[in-house]
This record gives C-alpha cells, sequence and structure tokens, in this order.
C-alpha cells in the first residue's frame, strides 16, 4: 500500500503499531496462501493482530464446515462468526443450502469414522452453532480415532481449549506422524489392523498374540501394554493431539540428536518438547551449549526445551550474576534450577528473611509440599533455639553436601567420594552454604595457591574469605611459628623477618595453620565457621 493509506490504517488500528515485521510478514503469507490478497487485508487490517499459526487453523475448519470462500472478514470476526447457528450463516450465504455440515467436516478425513449414530435430524443441526457442530464431530472422531471414552475426552477439550479451534486435516495428519514417525501409541490392550496397513505399523511393538483371519483379511493384535508403554500414549497427554504436524515433520528432518540423545526417544521420554517450533530448540540448544551445559546435564532434565529460547538464555545468564545461583552453574541438575528458576528466586528471597544460609538445589526446586515441610521444620527449630549455634545444630539450616560435593569435585579434579570423605571430618560442614565455599575457593585461588594445596586443606573452604584473609596476613605475627626461622637468620627489621618467617612456611601448611589459629579459639570444636556470621554478643535469636 501506498504511504499515505497505510498511515491512516495504523493510525485508526492502534494495535498495529506493536507488531513486528516478520510477525506482519507470516500473517500475510499464510493469508495469501488461502487467496486472500492484499486488497482484502487492507479492508480489515485487524486480521493481522491474529497469529499465523490461529489463521490458518480457522480458515481450514472454515473450508471443512462448508464455507463457500474464506475472506479476512471472515477471519477476523471469527469467534462471532462460528457462534452464529448454522442457518443463519446459510441464510447469508456463507454455507450453501445443500451443505450437510457434519458430512462435510468428515469429508475432509483420509480415514473418516462411521456416521454419526444420532436421534438428531438435519434440522437440529441447522439450529445449532456452527462451532457446536465443529465440536460435536471432533468428539465423535477423536472418540472414534483415539478409542476414549466420553468422560476422558471431556476432561482433555477442558484442559486444552485450542482443540475447539483445530483444523481435523491438522489432527489428522498429527496423529499419523505420532504414530507412525515418533512411535506414540494410543490404543489400550486390542487393535486390528487391515492387511494392507500391518507393513506400516510401527517395528518396536511388541506382539504379544498374532491371530490371522483369513475371513475379514485382518491381522488381530491382542497386547497387554506395559507401564511405560503407558506413559506414551496420546490419551496420557491430550496436547499432543494440537500438535503442529509441519512443525513435528520438519524437527524430525533438521534435529536428529537433542543434547546428544536421539530426537525421537527425547520425544517418547518428554512429549511435550514436541509441540516446541523447531527454531526454539535449535536456538536452546545453542544457547546451552554457549554456557557450557554438557549433554549429560540435558539429558537429566530435558524439559528445558519446552521453555522459549530467550527464557533459557537470560535464566542461564543468571547463574552467573545471582551469587547464590552461581556455584550451581556446573551442577549435573542445573537445569532443574533453569527450569524452575522464578520459584527458586522467591524461595531464595524467603529464606534469606528467616535466616537460613544453607539451601540446596533440590531443595529451591522442590514440590510445594516438600518446601513447606522443611521451612515448618525450620520455624519449629527457631521457636525453640536458645541462641545461633544451638539453632544451627538442631540440624535444620544444613543440607547433604551433595552440591558441595559436586562443585569441589569439578573445581579440585576430585572424585566426589574423597571430597565428602575429607569434608566429613568436620562435624558442621553441612550447615556451610555452597556460595561461602565458593566465595573462599576464588579468594584462595587469587592469592596464588594451587588447586592441589587447596585440597590438602580443604576444611578452610568451610571459612569464610574474611577469616582467611585475616589469619593469613597475621600468620607471620605469631609467636608460636618463631621456630621456623633460626635466630641467627633473623633480619634486623621487623617487617623483613616477618617476610623470612613465611619463605620457611610451605604454602600448604599455611593454610592449615589458619585453620589452627581460628579453631584455638573455640577449642577446635568446629564452631569457628560461625566466628564471623554471628557477633559473639548475640544469645538469641530475633523474630522472624
Amino acid at each position: 500500500c501506498p504511504y499515505r493509506p497505510t498511515y491512516k490504517i495504523v493510525s485508526k488500528h492502534g494495535a498495529l503499531r506493536m507488531l513486528n515485521q516478520d510477525h506482519i510478514r507470516k500473517v500475510v503469507d499464510m493469508l495469501n496462501r488461502f487467496g486472500i490478497d492484499k486488497g482484502d487485508i487492507a479492508k480489515h487490517p485487524e486480521v493481522l493482530t491474529v497469529f499465523p499459526a490461529t489463521i490458518e487453523n480457522h480458515a481450514l475448519l472454515l473450508e471443512e464446515g462448508g464455507f463457500s470462500a474464506v475472506t479476512a472478514q471472515e477471519l477476523a470476526s471469527y469467534v462471532t462468526l462460528v457462534r452464529k447457528p448454522v442457518r443463519l450463516l446459510k441464510a447469508y450465504q456463507y454455507i450453501p443450502s445443500d451443505i450437510d455440515v457434519p458430512k462435510s467436516f468428515l469429508s475432509y478425513l483420509k480415514e473418516p469414522p462411521p456416521p454419526f449414530k444420532s436421534r438428531s435430524c438435519n434440522d437440529d443441526w441447522n439450529n445449532r452453532s456452527f462451532v457446536d457442530v465443529q465440536l460435536a464431530v471432533l468428539r465423535h472422531y477423536l472418540q472414534w480415532r483415539l478409542e476414549m471414552q466420553a468422560e476422558e475426552l471431556d476432561s482433555i477439550i477442558k484442559t486444552y481449549c485450542r482443540l475447539k479451534h483445530k483444523s481435523f486435516r491438522l489432527i489428522e495428519k498429527s496423529l499419523k506422524i505420532l504414530e507412525e514417525e515418533i512411535g506414540f501409541i494410543h490404543l489400550e490392550r486390542y487393535r486390528t489392523l487391515p492387511k494392507e496397513q500391518i507393513g506400516k505399523w510401527p517395528s518396536w511393538f511388541p506382539l504379544a498374540h498374532k491371530h490371522k483371519s483369513h475371513e475379514t483379511n485382518t491381522l488381530i493384535i491382542a497386547h497387554k501394554m506395559s507401564a511405560r508403554e503407558a506413559e506414551n500414549t496420546i490419551r496420557r497427554h491430550g496436547y499432543l493431539i494440537y500438535s503442529h504436524p509441519d512443525n513435528t515433520l520438519d524437527t524430525l528432518n533438521h534435529i536428529k540428536t537433542l543434547g546428544g540423545m536421539d530426537i525421537k526417544t527425547l520425544f517418547l521420554r518428554n512429549p511435550k518438547i514436541v509441540v516446541s517450533s523447531t527454531d526454539t530448540l535449535i536456538k536452546t540448544a545453542q544457547h546451552l551449549h554457549d554456557f557450557g551445559i554438557p549433554d549429560a546435564a540435558i539429558q537429566r532434565h530435558p524439559e528445558v526445551f519446552t521453555l522459549g529460547s530467550e527464557t533459557v538464555f537470560r535464566r542461564l545468564a543468571a547463574l552467573r550474576s545471582v551469587p547464590e545461583f552461581s556455584g550451581l552453574a556446573k551442577n549435573p541438575r542445573v537445569l532443574r534450577l533453569v527450569h524452575y528458576q522464578r520459584k527458586a528466586y522467591c524461595r531464595v528471597n524467603y529464606l534469606q528473611e528467616l535466616k537460613v544460609r544453607c539451601a540446596s538445589l533440590h531443595l529451591l526446586s522442590s514440590p510445594q509440599a516438600y518446601f513447606e515441610r522443611h521451612v515448618y521444620n525450620i520455624l519449629v527449630t527457631v521457636t525453640y533455639a536458645l541462641n545461633h549455634i544451638q539453632y544451627v545444630r538442631e540440624g535444620s539450616d544444613r543440607t547433604r553436601g551433595d552440591d558441595i560435593t559436586k562443585f569441589l569435585s569439578v573445581e579440585l579434579d576430585a572424585t566426589e567420594a574423597r571430597i565428602r570423605k575429607l569434608l566429613q571430618r568436620h562435624p558442621y560442614w553441612c550447615h556451610v552454604p555452597l556460595m561461602t565455599v565458593r566465595d573462599t575457593l576464588d579468594f584462595l585461588l587469587n592469592r596464588g595457591f594451587t588447586r592441589e594445596q587447596i585440597l590438602c586443606s580443604i576444611h578452610a573452604l568451610l571459612y569464610s574469605r574474611s577469616q582467611l584473609a585475616k589469619e593469613l596476613d597475621a600468620l607471620s605475627s605469631h609467636e608460636e611459628l618463631n621456630f621456623v626461622c633460626p635466630t641467627y637468620q633473623r633480619p634486623a627489621t621487623l617487617e623483613s623477618q616477618h617476610q623470612k618467617k613465611m619463605c620457611y612456611i610451605l604454602p600448604e601448611h599455611r593454610l592449615a595453620l589458619c585453620l589452627y589459629f581460628i579453631e584455638r579459639n573455640f577449642h577446635f570444636s568446629g564452631d569457628g565457621i560461625w566466628a564471623d556470621t554471628i557477633p559473639s554478643s548475640v544469645t538469641s535469636m530475633p523474630d522472624i
């Protein structure tokens, strides 16, 4: 369109200003597919605000229902139009008067179901709204195609409302791809196959019993499903009915593996990924690769592919910016934290209000009932605790140490079993937050300690950065260490004497000496890990 007419259209329809060019281009291409030209679009520009997939389903449904032609006006007012009675649509010549709408819907199916066993005559169908007729035919088809009871189908349609406006042709094609290309099943126990379809049945299907009927020329299969097969039924995952067949085929053709796993196996394990677009899966996989997420972590939580690619990118970036999450970036279960990050972030803030320092990845991403039970135990402990030391000793502000051992096994290049065996020598190692361990490790590495030296004195990681910095700076001033530097070799000045003394102390011994001087004031009980977090004057917990 020329500039002035376009300006008038945009001024009159303010919603068009919010649309990007890519969306408009896709909508126009979809409208052109159904023979709608630019002139018709200019008369009804509000149709540009509809999603392309929605336009496709609505246009196909109008065709399947017997509409003479599909126009931009009909698509723009689709919701209002389909609520009109069929007789009214015929009176206004949207639908030819001789069209039987239910039969028209079924005529577009390559494998239509048996005819309706309904007492309603044609006049009854004409008195019902177009959407009611379409929904009745859809129920009839899905009950036959998926061998479902009416109550089961009602539950699916109620949960996934978009099924009410899904094209019959797209549903039929989707079900065929899900069954024949991927391996989803829909039957519960028995299935009778025509002879010409026997070769098309998936090769993985385990046949418990075969019986060939020469009279009907069919193969009767008696099969009792396993629990794993039952999980992969289309009936169990009703949202699969709404998946777009072209997108599913595009994913199968362009993505052979995802996270080191065959794409079909991934679909069977996590059916929700089927409805994700191909572009989203490719972009998400690239983001995971860029952030160094290994295939093993992806295979443990592939549900991350059900999120948008931009959402995954933002949440992966947050792993580095949020201190409570940064130590979990290399955890094998890190994608669980990415998937439930909003919930985890809210829980971190809530636990901080309760003065809880330790929160495991499992707790942050656990079900609500488990989290509430954990918080209840914390509140009970706080109520009866006399001071902070007693509070943490009661066992509420602690973890099992899994996150710490996994983090240190990667950073220090040691097995988790060895890390745990060393840390278990400290009575309160499970009461130390992972954030403290990570911060202290970064501090020691910046001070020049090697990973091997840190591993030899691994308990130093349980203490705060400030504690170790204070002891390392004051290490040479302790009189107990005067013996390491012989008297006849001592320099004249005090500063040079301290420097000379440090030369005689091996780096791997310095951390051990720091631990000695920290714990000496606490009679080597292990309580020194809280010396920097709780003032000595605190004798009771504040109200929370």
